[in-house]
């Protein structure tokens, strides 16, 4: 899982795990940076999580989530 992925320091990451071979789990708040994100990773499975991780709404969307799948 990598927050805050869409910009920055938290995209490099996800695209240095991406290209790794891992599947990710990318959080963040604004959708629209997360799937240019997502179209630019290499083929692999890629969850996106929108949420804000300051609301308890946006931890408890994320909790789920990661609750789901194999982490």
């Amino acid at each position: 899982m990598v927050r805050g992925a869409s910009p920055g320091i938290g995209r490099a990451f996800a695209q240095r795990l991406a290209r790794d071979g891992y599947d990710l789990i990318v959080v963040g708040r604004r959708r629209e940076r997360l799937t240019e994100l997502v179209s630019s990773l290499p083929d692999g499975s890629v969850e996106v999580a929108v949420a804000d991780l300051a609301t308890d709404e946006g931890i408890d969307h994320v909790a789920r989530a990661l609750h789901r799948l194999p982490v």
